[in-house]
């Protein structure tokens, strides 16, 4: 299956058809003094040299550098979910630049095999552990050729997912991991910043700080989820006794009159 999934035609025509798409989508809104880039950034993947990940650049003019301030700045990189690409964060970036301006530029990426990245072959089959190493090294690629310590990741719905596992395999390489409307996370956190946000973004928006270790707080959504599978099987247990007990008594009641009849 994922093996078709990364069949999509990669002649010139069609790269060329996607790019003017996404320059027209991002050139749709106002950036203000923000501005962005198109660049392909070449990574050594699957053994091949050749290979690279579509990334939208966005930086926005600020006053004070990192020398100045002398503190370190790292980049936003946003993690697109399945079928979708970085374009998808086109309404976003250009906010996220002016805000982020004086801690590092913005990054939206294609997924490897998806958008405008290459289309390596796919070595993963079906095995889900294969498959997240897939997308979380192509990631670690790309950090290491743009030559930051960290990064602050953002990852959305299924990148949730590839995310945790590159949380759990490189943690020394996020400055934080913040989850939008992730998949695989059956109930918003207590501390969500959701919460405090207005009207239809708290149903559009479930961010989650990193805030300790990600797989921690993935097994105590985990924990969480089971515990009210529990307490509804349990509650089914008691209605099912309740109901036998209400037939048995309504069967009780009914037999002498059946006998009388």
């Amino acid at each position: 299956k994922m093996a078709s999934f990364f069949s999509t035609p990669t002649t010139s025509t069609y790269f060329e058809t996607l790019y003017a798409a996404e320059r027209s989508l991002l050139d749709s809104i106002s950036w203000g003094d923000s501005t962005y880039t198109l660049v392909d950034v070449p990574i050594p993947f699957g053994g091949d040299q050749n290979n690279h990940i579509h990334t939208i650049v966005a930086t926005h003019p600020n006053k004070e550098t990192e020398s100045e301030s002398k503190e370190p700045t790292y980049p936003i990189v946003l993690w697109h979910g399945f079928a979708q690409s970085a374009g998808s964060w086109w309404r976003c970036i250009p906010g996220l630049a002016k805000e982020h301006s004086n801690q590092g530029k913005v990054y939206a990426l294609d997924w490897i095999g998806v958008g405008g990245s290459s289309r390596p072959k796919w070595t993963a089959g079906d095995d889900p552990k294969l498959a997240e190493e897939w997308f979380v090294e192509s990631l670690e690629h790309w950090r290491i050729h743009q030559g930051y310590e960290k990064i602050h990741l953002v990852a959305h719905s299924l990148s949730a997912l590839i995310a945790t596992r590159y949380a759990e395999k490189y943690p020394n390489r996020l400055e934080t991991l913040v989850y939008a409307s992730p998949a695989g996370v059956p109930d918003i956190p207590e501390n969500s910043i959701s919460k405090t946000l207005p009207g239809s973004m708290k149903q559009s928006l479930n961010t989650v700080n990193r805030g300790g270790t990600v797989d921690v707080r993935v097994k105590d959504a985990r924990q969480d989820h089971e515990a009210k599978k529990e307490k509804k099987k349990k509650h089914q247990l008691q209605c099912k006794k309740i109901l036998k007990a209400t037939i048995l008594k309504a069967t009780m009641m009914i037999s002498p009159l059946l006998v009388f009849y």
